[in-house]
């Protein structure tokens, strides 16, 4: 038996039989994400993820439009009007929320306030910090969605029953978790620090 070639042969990446490719090599090595020992049925679950990602931000892009917003700057709202009832929430706690920059928030957050829909003030109890809040006109304008919001959220998830919602709820709070951490792995491994930034660049424009 030629021992070299033994051990070449076992560092090779994993291999398996593709469609259009005579070799494909596996995207994920995890057992519990492979099936019959191919990643197919992973990628097309990746596939769906991205797709209803992009669906979420594009439906929330239409929404914000039909109040002359943006996608982020409705999400902003929606996330102050649900945390605390339209009432005062910090800056860093929506960013948490919305699991986004705390200066991405205050950006956004001082257009807002421009048009009217936001309220900006210091915090009695920390300086440094802002409490954002709805003006009137921001409940109204949200108030006049609500329709929409439901019917929208109903189309969504109309294929979920009381478990599935459930089940699904739990796996992407875990995901949501999971996936920062890969990104985290890519920001420390990358090549230069213009590569870290459009990473992150790019992460924000889809939650845009």
């Amino acid at each position: 038996m030629n021992v070299d070639k033994s051990r070449n042969d076992s560092a090779k990446v994993a291999l398996l039989p593709g469609r259009h490719s005579s070799k494909v090599a596996l995207t994920v090595s995890r057992r519990a994400l492979l099936s019959g020992g191919n990643d197919r049925l992973f990628r097309e679950m990746v596939t769906d993820l991205v797709t209803i990602s992009l669906t979420m931000v594009s439906v929330r892009a239409a929404l914000g439009a039909r109040i002359g917003i943006t996608g982020p700057q409705y999400s902003i709202l929606v996330a102050i009007l649900r945390m605390r009832d339209g009432e005062q929430v910090r800056v860093r706690d929506v960013a948490a929320y919305l699991h986004v920059s705390a200066a991405f928030v205050t950006a956004e957050a001082g257009k807002l306030a421009q048009r009217g829909l936001l309220r900006k003030l210091p915090s009695t109890s920390d300086g440094r910090s802002r409490l954002l809040s709805l003006t009137r006109k921001g409940q109204e304008q949200l108030e006049h969605l609500t329709p929409d919001i439901r019917e929208v959220n109903d189309r969504i998830f109309a294929s979920l029953d009381r478990s599935d919602f459930v089940g699904l709820s739990r796996i992407a709070r875990e995901l949501v978790k999971d996936s920062q951490r890969a990104l985290d792995f890519l920001s420390l491994t990358a090549p230069d620090r213009t590569d870290r930034s459009a990473e992150s660049r790019t992460h924000r424009r889809l939650w845009l």
